[in-house]
């Protein structure tokens, strides 16, 4: 169900209070409860040693100190870098106390979800502990269990209420350690029990009732949560502030609205499952005139047919009846019959999953870039905020995964393992592959993560109660460990012990290092796989460590004489120590009674032709035995296994990640038979990674069988990045408890480093999906890298992030993005645009412009979708409503969801059909008829190129009114042209003596050369045509004297100036120059491109203006060419 308006409108007024009461406001932070109740456990302002605390307190303040220390020393060395002030320690001390207070918000608002009733009306938590307070259920059973504990004692003053949220947290913990796990410096923040009581209360408000069945609950939390520091920095900015690099995060985050997250989902990941239908040979369910009974729907199918375009699939399929149902449906709108903002009906959700698809055709360089199956499909959101795109992507990959399941199932050359019964699929293996292998995220604020993992699990929860995924894609990159000096001494014990157990040299991991600064403000932007990749070019061409990635082979006299190279090699592995070569020998020459028996029956092949080395060195490790042709390793675990599981299982991760297959077998279990069983998949034909339906998996007692492909990342890396990042994490596996979410110190801070790595691998992704920061590099403190590494998007973030999307994904890969919509027209992006246009794809537009945000409606913003690298296509743009149109209404906000679902405003077209425009504007609603007319009309640049003017720098000194100076020192001067039209009169003059002289030393003093200031002196006294440079209705004006042009009176100086001028009026002209810039600004570069089209009695016309003006001046009073008073028809002319 979703919350309702009135819901969320109390959503965010009770966040923001439980915010004030915890963290004070953004500029009042030692008002917060947090803040008051962290002085009294800990008396922060006076000295340890006069503080009078007990041995548990000096400890946790020392932790707390510790943490401030290295924050402050990691701060300092970026600012000695860029000359800033470094922060105080009590800011540091305010993020942990903020810290703390989202952690309690995020951890209290996700209980409170759990327990309330699921889409099977069941609760995913019972009994309730948030739900009711101290009156839930849980609660009150627990004081009957534990009266004891219930009293109300010192340091027990919730009356054990705390201790039941406590361990209710570390339940939790185990499926969701990132929210309910050990939260770091958080944990040092005490909560008072009449904080606790406050918030868990005001999450009981009936008012929000409805939000607790929404799944976007947890987003808008997190949205009303930073709107007052977001609020704060544009006050900051509106007083000429600039946001620092620590703010990024929190002036840029911006909840998407539902309708954009499907619009742009179902335009980019539904046509790459049309693609791998395609590849496939199968017709996808909603194409299909007889579609499958949808396993989630909730709601019957309808009935379908009618007339659509031949790629919206066969008549009577669902895409077939929705799109002969949009054509009803905007007759209707037309003929007024229903309203604008009324959403027109869906009757299952196979329809809504495709409700705001946008028929298109699928390229056939689409279909062959596409991956075989759903399960390889890779999705990154590298701004994942609260984790929209990746809920709302979750439930179309659910569909789609069930659907390949029926489609393999009835293929005739499926050997069931795809299947299972009827085509079925595990709900639980499809939700967990899902979670680990399909979805990606990224982000600056570790809020955000929290928000995302917990989203992804509730939503995998609500689904298949019984899924344990074992990872979630999910970073933050705030990694300050980045920002320490090389000598800190964090950085140098970190250093020390990667190389002492490792092998891995220290300079390689100050590599790692290094290449993460910045990752706390860039983010996804960071291009670090060069730097990485550098370094360890250099290092591997050392001789001594040219190796194989798995070890120099091991030949062993009595077999290994003629031993053919391994299958899975890969050169320049710089882990390979001669110490662990020296221990692999020993391991061989002294093995176990288990290792004994089982080389035994392992050599010579003797168990299905599988040839095995034994004690083979591999990423740093020493395998009991491994099969170079599969990539086999094979692990006895003997009694020391039982004491170490952790480390077994963070092992076999780490090899699994690079594509092996880890088998472990009890020395008990050495036998023939269960040898051969084990190993019985591996014969002559190799086995597939398992998508297993219900009912369908491995033998029973033999491990999973894993997908040989790479880890969290995906994607083709260098032999050298495969070998070092297993290797570190293999190490901080063993030395590190934590994730992206608690005390960032050491381990914990390169091992979220190395994941963050490991996802902005460049060329990885099928889909990129975003809505990234809006925010011009003008207003920010630090813009250097921006402007260094993205030069065609440096003046705003989101342009940054289009060029970035399309980075990651594969060749033929798919960047879709929510974004500013003034890329598409003005100059400062005509670079950017001719790369887009140039060397990708554009799939599809969706321009809603201003008011598409219920809240924020000032920023008009437009969809698209594009696909790396050029291919033989056209696009397809959506305007629901005019995007003229500056209104910001709910209703037209309302009016923009019902246009997109009905597809109003769609035009079809090529957008290389568009070059002929100069600077390439995506005029996309230009038809050929247009486009020819535009083409073949001379345009103003090329006849007469407008002229920008003078700049005075200084008007109170150098211009007065006409009647003010009349002198021949003061010459006619065109100020600006504004709310003029045809002509334009006399009403300023320019201090012009010698030739300006004055001006000119005022300007080539100040700037060193006068012509910075008085530009295009050539035209000046000329007769011309102007134009109002700000405005919303563009005109032109002839001179009605020779004067000198100043900066916002641009002219254009064409020998026909009653052609020009007509041209430059009329209907066509005006349309033309909105479409090329639709802002209020009309700049020289724009009237340029305006084409003189011929107007028909031209001279006529203008001879009819002039008279009318020449009437209207001498009958005007304040007129230069006054005469006396009279009427006028002047006022027509303007209409």
């Amino acid at each position: 169900m979703t919350m309702t308006p009135e819901a969320k409108a109390q959503l965010g007024t009770t966040i923001r209070a439980i915010r004030q009461h915890l963290v004070g406001l953004p500029t009042q932070p030692d008002d917060g409860a947090l803040h008051a109740a962290t002085e009294t456990a800990y008396r922060l302002s006076v000295r340890t040693q006069d503080a009078g605390l007990d041995e548990a307190a000096r400890v946790r303040r020392a932790r707390l100190e510790a943490w401030i220390g290295e924050q402050q020393r990691a701060d300092a060395g970026q600012g000695s870098k860029g000359g800033k002030k470094p922060r105080a320690a009590e800011d540091y001390r305010g993020e942990a106390e903020k810290q703390a207070a989202y952690t309690l918000l995020n951890r209290l608002v996700l209980l409170r979800l759990m327990e309330a009733p699921g889409p099977g009306g069941a609760p995913l938590r019972a009994p309730a502990v948030v739900t009711g307070g101290w009156e839930s259920r849980a609660y009150q059973d627990f004081r009957q269990l534990a009266p004891a504990l219930c009293k109300n004692t010192r340091g027990n003053e919730s009356e054990g209420y705390a201790f039941l949220l406590q361990l209710v947290f570390e339940d939790l913990a185990t499926d969701l350690p990132g929210l309910y796990g050990p939260a770091g410096v958080a944990e040092l923040i005490p909560i008072p029990a009449a904080t606790l009581r406050h918030v868990v209360d005001a999450l009981n408000d009936p008012a929000l009732d409805s939000c607790w069945s929404d799944d976007m609950t947890l987003g808008w939390v997190y949205q009303y949560w930073n709107d007052p520091e977001r609020e704060a920095l544009d006050a900051k900015l509106n007083g000429g502030g600039k946001v620092e690099p620590h703010e990024l995060a929190s002036k840029t985050q911006m909840f998407t609205e539902r309708y954009m997250v499907d619009w742009l989902l179902q335009n980019s990941l539904n046509p790459l499952w049309l693609a791998i239908c395609a590849k496939n040979g199968w017709t996808a369910d909603v194409s299909s005139r007889t579609s499958p009974p949808d396993p989630l729907s909730l709601t019957g199918e309808g009935e379908y047919g009618g007339s659509g375009p031949g790629f919206a699939g066969e008549r009577g399929s669902v895409l077939w009846g929705l799109e002969e149902r949009r054509v009803a449906w905007r007759a209707q709108r037309e003929e007024g019959t229903v309203g604008l903002t009324e959403l027109m009906p869906l009757y299952s959700e196979l329809e809504r999953r495709w409700a705001y698809y946008v028929p298109q055709p699928i390229p056939d360089e689409a279909v062959a870039h596409a991956p075989d199956s759903v399960r390889d499909l890779k999705l990154l959101d590298p701004a994942v905020g609260s984790g929209h795109f990746l809920v709302v992507a979750f439930d179309l990959l659910l569909a789609f995964y069930q659907e390949e399941a029926r489609h393999r199932a009835s293929s005739p050359l499926s050997q069931g393992g795809e299947g299972g019964r009827g085509g079925e699929v595990s709900l639980r293996h499809a939700v967990e592959s899902i979670l680990e292998n399909n979805l990606h995220g990224l982000d600056l604020d570790p809020r955000a993560i929290q928000i995302a993992a917990a989203a992804l699990w509730l939503k995998a929860k609500q689904v298949a109660p019984d899924a344990r995924p074992e990872r979630l894609n999910l970073v933050a990159a705030n990694l300050r460990l980045a920002s320490l000096p090389d000598d800190d001494p964090a950085l140098v014990e970190l250093r020390h012990k990667v190389e002492r157990q490792t092998g891995i040299p220290g300079a390689l991991t100050d590599t790692i290092v290094h290449a993460l600064r910045g990752a706390d403000h860039l983010g996804s932007l960071l291009k670090i796989d060069q730097a990485v990749e550098a370094a360890l070019d250099q290092h591997e061409r050392r001789p001594e460590l040219q190796t194989e990635l798995f070890g120099p082979p091991i030949i062993e006299e009595d077999e290994w004489a003629f031993a053919k190279p391994p299958r899975f090699r890969v050169v320049d592995s710089p882990f390979i120590t001669p110490e662990k070569l020296a221990l692999a020998k020993r391991f061989r020459k002294e093995p176990t009674d288990a290792e004994a028996k089982a080389w035994a029956l392992l050599r010579n092949r003797q168990i299905h032709n599988l040839k095995f080395r034994r004690q083979q060195p591999i990423l740093g490790f020493i395998v009991d035995f491994y099969c170079a042709e599969h990539g086999i390793i094979l692990e006895l675990d003997g009694p020391i296994h039982d004491s170490q599981q952790d480390y077994d299982q963070a092992r076999t991760e780490i090899l699994q990640s690079t594509g092996m297959w880890v088998l472990r077998l009890r020395n008990e279990d050495v036998t023939p038979e269960h040898l051969s069983a084990l190993l019985q998949a591996f014969g002559p034909h190799p086995p597939q990674p398992p998508l297993s339906p219900e009912g369908e998996g491995g033998s029973t007692g033999s491990p999973p069988l894993r997908s040989r492909r790479g880890g969290a990342g995906g994607g083709e890396v260098p032999a050298g990045a495969a070998d070092l990042y297993p290797a570190i994490e293999a190490f901080l596996a063993t030395h590190t408890r934590g994730d992206d979410l608690g005390l960032r110190l050491r381990g914990e801070q390169l091992a979220a480093g190395v994941r963050f790595v490991r996802l902005l691998r460049e060329g990885t992704y099928h889909l990129v999906v975003a809505n990234p920061p809006y925010q011009g590099t003008s207003k920010m403190a630090d813009s250097k890298y921006i402007e260094t590494h993205y030069p065609l998007g440096k003046a705003d973030l989101f342009a940054a992030f289009l060029l970035r999307g399309l980075e990651l994904v594969k060749d033929g890969g798919v960047s879709a993005m929510l974004t500013m919509r003034n890329w598409m027209f003005i100059k400062q992006y005509s670079g950017l645009r001719e790369c887009l246009l140039q060397e990708h794809s554009l799939a599809a537009l969706g321009d809603v412009s201003w008011g598409a945000f219920r809240e924020m409606r000032d920023n008009p913003v437009a969809m698209s979708v594009f696909a790396r690298g050029a291919m033989n296509r056209s696009a397809v743009a959506v305007a629901p409503t005019d995007p003229q149109e500056r209104v910001r209404t709910q209703e037209e906000f309302e009016k923009k969801a019902a246009g997109l679902l009905a597809h109003v405003g769609r035009h079809d077209f090529r957008a290389e059909a568009l070059k002929v425009v100069p600077e390439w504007p995506l005029v996309y609603w230009w038809g050929e008829e247009m486009l020819r007319a535009y083409q073949s009309a001379p345009l103003i640049g090329e006849v007469s190129p407008a002229r920008f003017g003078l700049t005075t720098g200084n008007n109170p000194r150098f211009v007065r009114r006409w009647w003010e100076a009349n002198s021949e020192q003061w010459s006619p001067f065109l100020l600006g042209a504004e709310g003029r039209e045809w002509m334009i009169d006399l009403r300023d003059r320019l201090q012009w003596r010698f030739h300006g002289l004055e001006v000119k030393s005022k300007a080539e003093a100040q700037y060193g050369s006068y012509t910075r200031q008085v530009r295009n002196e050539d035209v000046y006294f000329r007769l011309g045509v102007g134009f109002a440079m700000i405005g919303s209705r563009f005109a032109g004006q002839v001179h009605r004297m020779s004067c000198i042009i100043g900066n916002m009176g641009s002219s254009v100086f064409p020998a026909d100036l009653p052609s020009a001028v007509c041209a430059m009026n009329s209907s066509r002209a005006r349309a033309i120059l909105a479409s090329l810039n639709p802002g209020v600004h009309f700049e020289v570069g724009d009237v340029n491109r305006l084409p003189l089209f011929p107007i028909a009695n031209a001279d006529q016309i203008f001879a009819t203006v002039e008279a009318a003006f020449t009437l209207h001046e001498s009958h005007r009073e304040p007129s230069v060419e006054f005469l006396h008073p009279g009427p006028s028809p002047w006022r027509h002319a303007q209409a």
